[in-house]
């Protein structure tokens, strides 16, 4: 992953984090048949962030329009200040009470 200039993963929370971490060019495919849909939720997040670019199923990896919107995807930097950013939204997501977490 270190090597790579484009990652192509399912959207699994520790792969997110990880590319984040390294500041990757991160592209994400949704496994919709998991725990009630949870990589959606987190996959849009981050892409309304600007921190990946998401494809909601395999069969839209095999477009001309899919492949040309990779090209021109540019990450947003992520903020590695606040470590507990990250949990927060994932506990958000997933209907945890958020506490304070300093």
């Amino acid at each position: 992953m270190e090597h790579a200039d484009l990652i192509l993963s399912h959207a699994g929370a520790g792969t997110v984090m990880e590319c984040l971490r390294m500041n990757k060019k991160l592209v994400v495919v949704i496994n919709t048949a998991l725990m009630d849909n949870h990589q959606m939720e987190l996959a849009g997040a981050m892409a309304d962030r600007g921190l990946l670019y998401m494809v909601e199923s395999t069969e839209n990896l095999d477009t001309k329009q899919t492949w040309e919107s990779f090209e021109d995807f540019s990450p947003t930097q992520h903020e590695q200040g606040d470590p507990y950013d990250f949990p927060r939204l994932l506990d958000s997501f997933l209907g945890f009470a958020t506490a304070k977490m300093e």
